[in-house]
């Protein structure tokens, strides 16, 4: 008993309980020890970070090419087939805004991922509607006109937000939202009859060269690793509080 009564007095951080078994009249002793691990404290988890690039030169340069070829067509300079502006309607308006938003998602950008996908899918929704109106029954072309302006309507309420907040951003991304509100605006009252397409082609006009301002300088800042070409300074700039700082 005196060994382990010595191991108890070196080390007070191990219990030991002793287990007596009288086998053959001699008694053994087995200690058996529970050792105290220290307390993990501090710990800190770090996540890797997700390496995708910014897709939003992509995405508004899709869309600054699309509203240039229907400002065109609004606008009479190319008269062509209203049908024929369908697929870049679908695919250069429509899909290469989903996949630039849904990139963002992934990249937790919410502006991008919330604005990218939404027109993304309002154009895919447009050009379909367009499709249906062109050689669809006479039910779906009665009141299509009316029918897309509510949707307009709505995303007229939606680009309120975005266009608030892109004025702490730059100057140059919130012009875009800027012409993209006032050409829904025009849409949403060609639509009810009150004028002709020329209006909303001037509109989309401005919203093409605001997002082939905002692409330029988006691909020559990040490539050339600086400020080249500048997006202007934003017109709120929004301290952040610092969490930590407020709690002491």
């Amino acid at each position: 008993m005196t060994e382990s009564q010595n191991l108890i007095n070196e080390n007070q951080e191990i219990e030991t309980d002793t287990q007596d078994i009288d086998a053959n009249a001699q008694q053994i002793v087995i200690p058996t020890t529970k050792l105290r691990f220290p307390k993990l404290t501090n710990i800190s988890i770090t996540e890797k970070p997700i390496n995708l690039c910014d897709p939003s030169a992509t995405g508004v340069m899709a869309l600054g090419i699309g509203c240039l070829l229907l400002a065109f067509h609004d606008m009479g300079i190319t008269p062509v087939s209203h049908a024929l502006t369908i697929p870049w309607i679908i695919f250069l308006l429509g899909a290469m805004q989903v996949i630039p938003g849904i990139i963002d998602a992934f990249r937790k950008n919410l502006f991008g991922a919330t604005v990218f996908t939404m027109y993304g899918f309002f154009w895919i929704a447009n050009g379909c509607g367009h499709y249906l109106f062109r050689h669809g029954d006479e039910e779906a072309m009665e009141g299509g006109a009316q029918h897309t302006a509510m949707a307009i309507f709505g995303y007229f309420i939606f680009n309120i937000a975005p266009t608030l907040a892109a004025l702490t951003l730059n100057k140059a991304l919130f012009f875009a939202m800027l012409f993209i509100q006032i050409t829904l605006g025009i849409i949403f009252f060609e639509l009810l009859g009150f004028y002709g397409a020329t209006a909303a082609g001037v509109g989309l006009l401005f919203i093409a060269l605001t997002c082939f301002y905002y692409c330029l300088a988006e691909l020559v800042n990040q490539i050339g690793g600086g400020e080249i070409i500048s997006k202007g300074k934003p017109f709120i700039v929004i301290k952040k509080k610092n969490i930590l700082e407020n709690e002491h």
